[in-house]
């Protein structure tokens, strides 16, 4: 790994264990193991070291839904389905710490336009997975939102689950799928 991937892993575990007030260059290097101002140089601001996380969840995400699905997108709705629970899954038990970091860097942008911007311009390219994998399922009236729609279901679980509610990942899987056919003409 990169330095700048270290660096950025200890930034995500700084917020996922201590919270977002506790993200600061000083914390990352001392997480991070590395010499004091190393976070500093590569990320001048702290707006940039937020971006840098954002960043790098985007790229663990990618890679998380990349070894869920292999090389091609679910075809069917059980598929997806089951692809969106794996991935809760996996959200709520290795991926914790980076699933309460990705979240509290969500609650940090309310009333900051410029970090919703960014939040909103990664989150997009896993709507646009949903997207395409739903277009290739088809039936589906309005795949863009509907794909937001499941991306906000899963938030929401995931979200209600880190924060101290049980998760019933079978139903979570049932809800998933009734809430694809929703969509459905």
């Amino acid at each position: 790994m990169s330095r700048r991937t270290d660096l950025l892993d200890s930034a995500i575990d700084v917020v996922g264990t201590d919270g977002i007030r506790a993200l600061t260059h000083r914390r990352v290097d001392e997480r991070a193991g590395v010499a004091l101002g190393s976070a500093s140089n590569l990320f001048r601001t702290r707006r940039a070291l937020l971006e840098g996380v954002l960043d790098r969840l985007l790229e663990i995400d990618q890679q998380v839904v990349a070894s869920i699905t292999g090389t091609s997108l679910p075809r069917t709705v059980d598929a997806l389905a089951g692809a969106l629970t794996a991935y809760s899954s996996h959200a709520l038990g290795p991926e914790s710490v980076r699933t309460r970091a990705r979240f509290a860097v969500f609650a940090e942008a309310a009333g900051d336009a410029p970090l919703n911007t960014a939040i909103e311009s990664r989150r997009a390219e896993l709507i646009g997975v949903i997207t395409r994998s739903l277009t290739i399922i088809g039936g589906v009236t309005n795949p863009a939102a509907a794909a937001r729609a499941l991306s906000d279901h899963l938030d929401g679980a995931l979200l209600h689950t880190i924060t101290g509610q049980h998760l019933d990942i079978d139903e979570f899987r049932a809800a998933t799928e009734r809430h694809i056919r929703a969509w459905m003409r």
